[in-house]
């Protein structure tokens, strides 16, 4: 887990898409999605939940971003 994944997963929790996460990011989609990839394998959990609407944070993502934040 490095900083620009975590900056990564904190964009995604706050714009709550992985689109908006990108533009903010200056990064495109692709790479933001590979990030969070790499980091649900690192953890061995889902973080998001993903829906057309956009995506809401699971239970191991709300841990996550309390000890991102911090």
């Amino acid at each position: 887990m490095n900083l620009s994944t975590l900056k990564t997963f904190l964009a995604i929790a706050e714009t709550r898409s992985l689109v908006k996460a990108s533009e903010f990011l200056f990064v495109s989609q692709s790479t933001v999605t590979a990030r969070l990839q790499s980091l649900e394998s690192d953890i061995g959990q889902a973080l998001f939940l993903r829906k057309k609407s956009g995506v809401t944070l699971t239970a191991a993502g709300i841990k996550l971003k309390r000890y991102a934040q911090a």
